[in-house]
């Protein structure tokens, strides 16, 4: 799986990409086998919401926004999201079109108060 250089907040604040199946539900197994989003508790969702700024977000609604079934989880773990391809333009002096850029889309950053489904939540 390649990395990508440019990760991009996602304007939907509670969206899993994918379904989460209920054996998902069960702490450690969704740690191994599911998307980092089913692990999560909706309480964690939630929260994050409260504090959303969606005009800091990318919106992804063009035509060449392509999402791919990967998944990823940021290596100090504070960030968990999908990959995507787009066609992006760097304004320079002279623009450059870069097709199918390879993005990180970030559904969830700064969790610092993250809390599995398994975990009581902290008060």
């Amino acid at each position: 799986m390649e990395d990508s250089e440019l990760l991009m907040r996602d304007t939907v604040c509670t969206e899993t990409y994918g379904e989460c199946h209920k054996y998902c539900q069960v702490g450690l197994f969704c740690k191994i086998y599911c998307s980092p989003m089913c692990c999560v508790s909706s309480a964690v969702f939630q929260l994050q919401c409260k504090f959303f700024n969606s005009e800091t977000s990318y919106a992804h609604n063009s035509s060449t926004f392509n999402l791919k079934p990967e998944y990823f989880s940021e290596y100090t773990g504070s960030a968990f999201g999908v990959y995507a391809t787009e066609d992006v333009t760097f304004i320079f002096k002279v623009p450059l079109l870069v097709q199918n850029y390879r993005l990180a889309l970030v559904v969830l950053m700064n969790v610092d108060y993250l809390v599995f489904r398994d975990e009581p939540i902290p008060l």
